[in-house]
């Protein structure tokens, strides 16, 4: 299993398990969603959908979840879904997390703590930065020993700062989450990619491979 080889990491609604083979399939990664795209009201049906996938494939399929394919995408660290959603993940124990809404490394730890509670290892652990603090705690976090790799989600980002962000300073803070990840050793760092048209949320993940201007993606999006 090789997580660092994987370069885009498709988002498919937890709510619609109708489509989960389909994405599995055109994809590097496929991330089973909890989060942006999945409505309120369809929370908890998500996560019962989800928690009843995984827990057949690790039965009945269980080379589907040693592949490095497929992870699951929990809500903010902050909202009141968090807990039931990483409740889940102890249960089903997937391979790879995105933790949206990260701002702090204690935050990565303690979802790992709940893996070292129950004596499993924890998951490959992609934590979500998309906020001027989260970018503050980048050095921190690509030290972090659960980190696999880091994501940077630009349109969370642009969202929580009232100001227009320039393209110059976009590329910028792409690049220091880029730094952080090559010095401390990590694959290069994940970039969100939006929905064309739909909902305000992120579609992809997609690796920074030649530090492409990412930025000039979002500058109208």
């Amino acid at each position: 299993m090789d997580w660092h080889r994987r370069n885009t990491y498709r988002i498919v609604p937890g709510n619609r398990p109708d489509k989960f083979s389909s994405f599995l399939a055109a994809s590097d990664v496929m991330v089973v969603d909890l989060a942006d795209t999945v409505p309120m009201v369809d929370k908890a049906y998500a996560r019962d959908e989800v928690g009843h996938w995984l827990a057949w494939n690790r039965q009945w399929n269980s080379e589907l979840l040693s592949e490095g394919r497929l992870m699951v995408g929990i809500n903010d660290v902050r909202s009141s879904f968090f807990e039931a959603d990483l409740a889940l993940l102890g249960t089903v124990r997937p391979l790879g997390i995105l933790l949206n809404g990260i701002e702090a490394v204690d935050q990565v730890t303690s979802a790992a703590a709940l893996f070292s509670v129950k004596n499993q290892s924890a998951p490959f652990m992609v934590p979500v930065i998309g906020s001027v603090t989260g970018v503050g705690a980048v050095e921190a976090l690509a030290q972090c020993p659960f980190v696999g790799r880091l994501a940077f989600d630009i349109r969370k980002y642009r969202a929580e700062r009232s100001d227009d962000v320039s393209t110059d300073e976009m590329n910028e803070l792409i690049a220091s989450v880029a730094a952080a990840s090559k010095h401390y050793g990590l694959p290069s760092p994940l970039i969100g990619l939006p929905l064309a048209k739909g909902p305000a949320c992120t579609a992809a993940f997609t690796a920074l491979v030649h530090e492409p201007d990412l930025a000039e993606l979002w500058r109208h999006g």
